[in-house]
């Protein structure tokens, strides 16, 4: 109702509603409004950094690798400096189920290079994973 009653206002409302839709762990749903919200051309660094981490939590690494080089490449754009570890770990993520392991390595290097202690809930780990245990889950699986 509300996007009808306030089309001015659809991008805003959009994130609201994908906020809401993750929350309740329906991911493919806040994926959908934040496509419309780029659609609209209305898309934020933080828009793309959520999408991004929407897609990891529904399994869509590939999609979610493509958002968060969007996140980087727009923070080096808009001299926006503190998204860059976080994504940096979560691309790192990413690109370890694509097995992109080289890449995988050189984008957590890049976030412990700026953030020494950083540890992040990733979708397929146990809690909480901090940088030694995503190196040692990517080492592994390039062992194997």
């Amino acid at each position: 109702n509300l996007l009808r009653e306030f089309p001015e206002k659809m991008a805003d409302i959009l994130r609201t509603r994908a906020y809401v839709f993750a929350r309740h762990g329906d991911y493919e749903q806040a994926l959908e409004d934040r496509k419309l919200i780029f659609e609209l051309g209305e898309g934020t660094i933080g828009d793309y950094y959520r999408a991004a981490d929407h897609a990891l939590s529904s399994g869509q690494f590939l999609q979610a690798a493509t958002w968060f080089n969007d996140v980087l490449r727009m923070s080096k754009e808009q001299e926006e400096t503190w998204f860059i570890s976080a994504t940096c770990f979560l691309l790192s993520y990413a690109q370890m189920e694509l097995d992109l392991y080289q890449e995988a390595i050189l984008n957590l290097k890049r976030a412990i290079d700026l953030e020494s202690d950083i540890a992040m809930p990733l979708p397929s780990m146990c809690g909480i994973c901090s940088h030694q245990q995503l190196r040692e889950e990517i080492m592994r699986r390039q062992a194997v």
